[in-house]
């Protein structure tokens, strides 16, 4: 009989399992999990919503709410939902939300961090004694541009076509940067993840004047600039924080006027088109491990007058040069660029049907 209180004690405990009080604690002692997430897309700032479970009461404490592995601002906290704002370190791509806890991290969801739609134009209407200008627009829903600021200056003052001084730009999402050349320089810029706003990360001055091509990596770490002035190309290295290096044997030697530059599918190699009227204008080049290029066995090839624009096509390594009067398509051919079967088109009707 000593037992029976002992036994009622036990048994009272193990009821005690199953009541709401043992169910919070098993809570606690639950990982977060999970369900959705409103919205699933979204700017730097943006307000989400997190569903799921097994939250518990931590908003003060150790729980955490991250976007691509970056902390974001907490604004509510209960046991099944969460409200956070996409913090600014998250760089554009598919990015995993986690829910952490005290007692570990929950299953992730995938939400799309994107930059706010935005315009950005390399102003070449200065006067001929002033420095070219960037300006950025900000695009709203039914499309409307609203400048972001002032007019930015960028490069120094040079004499120019008219005031033209050629410049052209290059936009790379998941870095959040624009690269942009004016007279004889090269600006790195870094756009604000919330509002699409300028600031400059540095300026590289180059030894033309008129750089028209400026081409961009995948990976946004390196820029080639097609420098129509001093004939040449220049290779540049981009730091994580946006300034600028010229890569080793910058610059490399290429054809009278070369203006127009595009890269193959994987990047391994990189083709200048011209501006002048010389038919042996077109180059080839290896791109190497540490960015510098090498000239192709073959290069340069002929190129049919002069050249206006030079684009690959998204999905091969094919080719298409335009001038004042046809179209010319190119393909790869052991490392040689060779006239594609048909080419050049006279018409655009032409090319289109083919």
């Amino acid at each position: 009989m000593r037992h029976f209180p002992l036994t009622l004690l036990l048994a009272g405990s193990a009821l005690g399992t199953g009541c709401s009080g043992g169910d919070k604690g098993s809570e606690s002692k639950a990982p977060p999990v999970l369900l959705a997430s409103s919205p699933t897309t979204g700017t730097a700032g943006t307000t989400v919503s997190l569903a799921g479970e097994h939250f518990g009461d931590e908003q003060g404490g150790s729980g955490l709410v991250r976007f691509g592995g970056v902390d974001a601002a907490i604004q509510s906290w209960s046991d099944t939902s969460l409200v956070a704002t996409v913090p600014d370190g998250a760089f554009p791509g598919s990015r995993d939300v986690l829910v952490v806890t005290s007692v570990g991290s929950s299953n992730s969801l995938a939400f799309s961090v994107v930059l706010p739609p935005a315009i950005y134009v390399n102003d070449d209407t200065a006067p001929a004694t002033e420095p070219n200008v960037i300006e950025a627009f900000a695009v709203s829903a039914t499309g409307v541009a609203t400048a972001i600021g002032s007019p930015l200056v960028q490069g120094v003052a040079g004499p120019g076509y008219g005031g033209l001084d050629g410049g052209t730009l290059a936009v790379h999402v998941p870095t959040r940067r624009v690269l942009t050349s004016a007279f004889g320089s090269l600006t790195s810029w870094n756009i604000d993840p919330a509002t699409g706003a300028l600031t400059s990360a540095g300026t590289l001055a180059l030894g033309g004047n008129y750089l028209y091509g400026v081409l961009m990596s995948a990976d946004g770490a390196r820029a080639y600039v097609a420098d129509f002035d001093a004939d040449q190309l220049v290779g540049v290295s981009i730091a994580a924080n946006g300034a600028l290096s010229e890569l080793p044997g910058s610059p490399y030697a290429s054809a009278d006027g070369t203006a127009r530059i595009a890269f193959s599918m994987d990047e391994t190699y990189l083709y200048a088109s011209s501006e002048s009227i010389s038919v042996a204008s077109l180059r080839g080049y290896a791109i190497e491990a540490d960015g510098s290029l090498t000239e192709l066995a073959g290069s340069p090839y002929d190129q049919a007058n002069r050249t206006y624009t030079f684009e690959r096509a998204p999905d091969a390594d094919r080719f298409y040069l335009g001038n004042d009067t046809y179209i010319s398509a190119y393909e790869p051919n052991e490392l040689i660029i060779s006239v594609q079967a048909g080419a050049p088109w006279k018409t655009a009707k032409d090319f289109i049907e083919a």
